[in-house]
């Protein structure tokens, strides 16, 4: 996946939407590093590159997580996923929740609150906060699943 935004100023940006190369102005939302604008020609997807040789393993991960901050705050909505039993690793057909949608009242990151990459936090209107777990790589490990769950956060991954 490539880094197809970055941030200009305090905002993101689309590659397309910026000058070509280094004049394009835009940093590693997750290292701050300046980037290149890669967005000439038909060959690969245009995206943003490190200037320096060394690139950022966060970089697309971040760029989605705030990315989705910035829809959600927009939005102020977001549907939550059926919550079904699993049963000896098998999906079964009991419900234990059903989809829904709820109302936000707020969108924050909450900064390597597990030793992590930020997380989103979302506040709900009669409801407890809500902490969204991308999923970039790999899934949730147990220790931070453990560390999730002492904080009391409802977690969705």
């Amino acid at each position: 996946m490539f880094m197809t935004y970055a941030l200009q100023g305090e905002r993101m940006v689309h590659v397309d939407a910026v000058a070509t190369g280094k004049a394009c102005g835009c940093v590693c939302p997750h290292c701050g590093a300046a980037l290149v604008a890669k967005n000439r020609g038909d060959t690969k997807e245009h995206h943003f590159a490190h200037g320096s040789k060394r690139g950022c393993a966060h970089g697309v991960a971040t760029m989605t997580r705030r990315l989705l901050k910035e829809a959600l705050s927009k939005h102020r909505k977001m549907r939550l996923p059926e919550h079904s039993a699993c049963i000896d690793g098998r999906m079964t057909h009991w419900i234990i929740r059903e989809s829904e949608v709820v109302d936000i009242e707020r969108v924050r990151f909450e900064e390597n609150s597990v030793g992590d990459i930020a997380d989103i936090v979302v506040e709900l209107k009669d409801k407890a906060p809500l902490r969204l777990c991308i999923k970039h790589e790999k899934r949730l490990d147990s220790r931070r699943r453990e560390r999730i769950e002492a904080k009391g956060y409802d977690a969705v991954e």
